[in-house]
């Protein structure tokens, strides 16, 4: 009974340093995205701020994704003259919280069931991931080094040489550097959270708190793709999210890629919306453009609201174009980024490649767009027929597992739509337009550049939702208890079934800290490539040692304050 006990104790503080870590990050970022938005409100028209509802949800919920983006953001502009350790940078993105004393007589701190819900059930649940998670194969292949070189240098010219993934260093790159705090890589994990916690929120609130009956019918249908995501072949795996291994970006992406395309489908059904509600969707798909360039097919339903805004003159032209200051200043200082770094305006896109930059390898970026495509199982007109690639396709277990099970949790989505739901007679033909040409456009698009499942997520959610502008009402109750219930058990299955064992067990996270190298050169080691570089001894695995690349190439490093990479072209 004894050892019980102190293995109950050993848990329980286990688990409360875990949870403090992580409500140290979460409550950073939503003063960090607070203090944003009290800066916005002071700069722009109080008339156009809704002190409620942002973006048709309450406020506060948004607070830690914006204060996510702003962060990435200065961190961009600050690492053109600063590595991103320099003690600098840290004091200057704590300043910040300072602003909200500006605002401090509005902080109320109240709680409620729904808050309990949001604030310490959710976290408190989806943090025990935090026992078994791992890295992504990619975090050692390109991810950690990148974020290595952001923390020990500023911007360097022709970063691409030294490795070409480098080239796609994405804005999470930025944010995860300064996460290597106290060799606690958990950290970064944590981060993943935060955007699933969000996540799980919006749903949650979007039932309680609908501003449009379409967030409540919305909220239902992905809570039951969500659940249904624990079943079907393979043991599940139908386009709902997952716990993604630490260094990738795709889980982030897919929720405010889907975020964001829902709140535009409902701007065209109600046309409602303020000029800094614009001025954020722009931010936000900016923000999930800077984690991947893929995701760019969003501008098609941005294209398309600006259209009916100034169609239906909602605002005008001037307007518009003031509400998108920081949208413009922010893409033109990640252009240049990317420029100055790749050679391209957007890499690896051989065709934005128009430079004479003398570090620049001609016809360089071909061969890395080739392989970024071909790495992605795409559709080549040149090799196959439809029916030969789409063999090829499902030859692989998980491409076919998710796609089956997705079309089985459609069906059964359609299935709860006419149980349920009443039919909705009032349906409008520009909105279904948009809406599935957008879904459409989408799966094209994943078939020529890149099918494999975790770039698909995003476009999932959204279909899986689309049910929601077809119904007019609930044909049964369906109480606000037994929502409640649904949505800790979506949220409990959320977490892998090994996550609980290896809590249950004490067992301690497997992010092993990579910045010691002895740790790596135990279990790989490295090879000395000539005076300046190494490669590792086996696989591809540089992991965070800064003198490694897979490029096995002649890279000389200039020392100027602006340093630029120089690369022989015959290696």
């Amino acid at each position: 009974m004894e050892i019980l006990s102190l293995d109950m104790v050993s848990l329980a503080l286990n688990y409360l340093n875990y949870s403090s870590q992580y409500f140290l990050i979460f409550f950073y970022f939503f003063f960090f995205g607070r203090a944003v938005l009290i800066v916005v409100s002071k700069l722009s028209d109080n008339k156009t701020q809704k002190p409620l509802f942002l973006l048709n949800i309450r406020s506060y919920i948004l607070y830690p994704i914006i204060g996510i983006i702003s962060v990435s953001n200065i961190l961009i502009i600050l690492n053109f003259l600063l590595p991103l350790k320099s003690k600098l940078v840290y004091a200057l993105l704590v300043l910040v919280l300072f602003i909200n004393f500006l605002d401090f007589k509005k902080i109320r701190i109240s709680l409620d069931y729904l808050k309990i819900l949001y604030f310490f059930v959710i976290p408190g649940i989806l943090l025990i991931s935090s026992y078994d998670i791992s890295y992504h194969y990619d975090a050692g292949y390109y991810h950690l080094n990148t974020q290595n070189w952001l923390r020990e240098s500023n911007i360097i010219f022709g970063f691409v040489n030294i490795f070409w993934p480098f080239g796609m260093a994405s804005v999470y790159e930025y944010l995860s550097a300064i996460l290597w705090i106290g060799s606690n890589f958990l950290l970064l994990h944590f981060v993943d959270v935060i955007f699933i916690h969000f996540f799980f929120m919006f749903i949650i609130d979007s039932f309680f708190n609908p501003k449009y009956k379409e967030y409540k019918f919305m909220s239902v249908f992905i809570l039951f793709f969500g659940i249904l995501d624990n079943f079907g072949f393979g043991g599940g795996r139908n386009g709902f999210l997952y716990f993604q291994g630490v260094g990738k970006q795709d889980i982030p992406l897919a929720i405010l890629f889907f975020f964001i395309s829902f709140t535009i489908l409902i701007f065209f059904k109600y046309k409602d919306i303020s000029l800094s509600e614009i001025g954020i969707i722009t931010v936000m798909s900016l923000f999930i453009f800077q984690l991947k360039v893929s995701s760019a097919i969003i501008f098609y339903l941005i294209a398309l609201m600006f259209l009916l805004i100034l169609s239906k003159k909602i605002f005008t032209f001037k307007e518009l174009i003031k509400s998108q200051f920081l949208f413009i200043l922010l893409t033109f200082i990640w252009f240049l980024k990317t420029y100055l770094t790749s050679g391209c305006i957007i890499f690896p896109l051989s065709i934005s490649c128009l430079n004479n930059f003398s570090w620049y390898i001609q016809g360089s970026t071909e061969a890395f767009e080739y392989i970024s495509k071909h790495a992605s199982l795409y559709f080549d007109l040149r090799k196959y027929t439809f029916g030969e690639w789409f063999q090829e396709f499902l030859s692989y277990d998980i491409n076919k597992n998710v796609l089956f099970n997705f079309l089985l949790s459609i069906s059964a989505l359609m299935l709860l739509k006419f149980f349920i739901f009443t039919k909705n007679y009032k349906q409008e033909s520009f909105l279904k337009f948009v809406l599935f040409s957008f879904i459409f456009i989408n799966f094209c698009y994943l078939i020529f550049f890149g099918p494999i499942p975790r770039y698909s997520i995003g476009i999932m959610l959204l279909a899986a939702s689309s049910f929601s502008f077809f119904v007019g009402s609930f044909k049964l109750r369906f109480g606000n208890y037994v929502f409640i219930v649904l949505s800790i058990f979506c949220v409990l299955t959320f977490v892998r079934f090994s996550s609980y064992q290896a809590f249950l067990n004490g067992e301690e996270h497997n992010l092993f800290d990579p910045s010691k190298y002895d740790v790596i050169t135990k279990e790989i080691g490295f090879t000395n490539f000539n005076a300046n570089w190494v490669f590792p001894t086996e696989g591809d695995q540089c992991w965070t040692n800064i003198n490694c690349s897979m490029a096995k190439a002649d890279v000389v490093l200039s020392e100027e304050f602006f340093k630029t990479a120089y690369k022989n072209p015959n290696n």
